[in-house]
């Protein structure tokens, strides 16, 4: 699944991944490929990015995550902005 995470001024991550947990407003949400489309908003917390061999992590203040059939994007705000 394509992943894009991108701040005001930059994108932070881009690439395929096997999921992402993403801190939503009602509590973590993880998405696999393959999801319902969807439009959430983002709290203060860390998205992480499961890779084949690794996992990022990326702490953010806020953003608004997108679902749709071509992957996922997420705008954020990056921690200590």
């Amino acid at each position: 699944m394509l992943v894009k995470i991108i701040s005001l001024d930059r994108t932070i991550f881009e690439g395929e991944t096997e999921f992402i947990v993403v801190p939503a407003k009602g509590g973590q949400l993880t998405i696999l490929p393959h999801h319902v489309p969807l439009i959430c908003p983002l709290v203060r917390g860390k998205i992480r990015v499961k890779e084949e061999e690794k996992e990022k992590i990326f702490e953010i203040e806020e953003g608004i995550l997108k679902v749709d059939k071509e992957g996922v994007k997420i705008l954020i705000t990056p921690h200590g902005i």
